[in-house]
C-alpha cells in the first residue's frame, strides 16, 4: 500500500463525511480502483477511476484502461478526470455519484448498501468488471472507522489480498 497516497485520500475524506458519506464506502472503492493506492495517473487524485463526464470542466488525461466486454478484459483508451487538488477530487466524486447513481447517493450513509447500489446507475454500473461488487465488499469487511481515522482491521489483510491477486488476477 502506498501510505502517502492513502494518507492524502484520508485527509480529503472529511469533505465526503460532511456530505453524509460513511467514509468506508468511498475508501473501499478507492482501494480497489488504485490497487491499494499503488497506482495513479495524472495528478494522482482521481481515486475512483472517473472518466470524463458531462459537467466536468476540469483537467483531463488519456490513458489505456482495461474494460470487461463480453467476459473478456479488453484494453481501450479512455479519457479520465484529472482533479487539481484533493478538494476538487472529493467534490468531483460527490457530484458524479449524486447525478448518476441517485440510489447510491441516497444510501451514502450505509457503506455496504452504497457500494451495492453502485452496481446500477442512471448510465449503468460503475465498472465493467463483473467481480467489482464482490471485490468492494471483501475490502469493506476489513475497513474500520475510528473517530476521524480509517484503518484496516487486520494488518495481514494486504498480504492476503496480494496472494489472492497473484493467484487469480482478481481481488
Amino acid at each position: 500500500m502506498n501510505w502517502e497516497r492513502a494518507k492524502k485520500f484520508v485527509e480529503g475524506m472529511g469533505i465526503l463525511s460532511r456530505g453524509g458519506f460513511d467514509p468506508r464506502g468511498p475508501y473501499a472503492q478507492a482501494c480497489l480502483e488504485t490497487g491499494w493506492f499503488e497506482h495513479s495517473y495524472g495528478s494522482g487524485l482521481n481515486f475512483w477511476g472517473l472518466k470524463k463526464f458531462k459537467g466536468w470542466n476540469g483537467a483531463i488525461f488519456t490513458v489505456q484502461s482495461n474494460e470487461e466486454i463480453k467476459g473478456k478484459m479488453i484494453p481501450i483508451t479512455s479519457v479520465f478526470c484529472n482533479p487539481a487538488n484533493i478538494g476538487e477530487a472529493m467534490r468531483m466524486y460527490s457530484k458524479f455519484v449524486a447525478n448518476r447513481f441517485k440510489p447510491s447517493w441516497d444510501a451514502r450513509a450505509d457503506a455496504k448498501n452504497y457500494l451495492t447500489l453502485l452496481s446500477s446507475g442512471k448510465y449503468g454500473a460503475w465498472a465493467t468488471d463483473s467481480h467489482y461488487l464482490e471485490s468492494l465488499l471483501k475490502i469493506l469487511d476489513f475497513v474500520s472507522v475510528r473517530g476521524e481515522h480509517i484503518e484496516l482491521l487486520e494488518p495481514r489483510m494486504l498480504e492476503y489480498l496480494e496472494v489472492i491477486n497473484a493467484k487469480t488476477g482478481k481481488l
